[in-house]
């Protein structure tokens, strides 16, 4: 990966659940991405999976995001259990922005 990428804007694209499984496996395997911007690129969801949350279960796997913007992307209270999961213990993740998602009553 480049060894100099810091910071990555992909917000507003459409991307698949196997584009964000994909991604998800990059970003684990890059060491200097520190702040990652996918403010609405889900495509829609498949049945009851918001295709994020395939990204955040690879997620759980890295160790230097700070900052991280993933808002409009249909997180609902079930992937909210994924963040939440995957994110728990992340060593450097300060900022995490979830707004304008359905979270509901249940994923508050």
């Amino acid at each position: 990966g480049n060894k100099n990428l810091k910071h990555l804007e992909l917000g507003w694209n459409c991307f698949t659940k196997v584009d964000l499984a994909i991604l998800g496996d990059c970003i684990v395997n890059n060491r200097t991405l520190l702040r990652l911007g996918l403010e609405n690129c889900c495509s829609s969801a498949d049945g009851d999976d918001t295709p994020i949350s395939v990204f955040f279960e690879r997620l759980a796997r890295d160790k230097t995001l700070t900052h991280l913007d993933v808002s409009l992307n249909r997180i609902d209270y079930r992937a909210g259990l994924v963040v939440e999961d995957s994110l728990e213990k992340h060593p450097k993740l300060r900022r995490l922005r979830l707004s304008h998602n359905p979270l509901g009553v249940l994923g508050l």
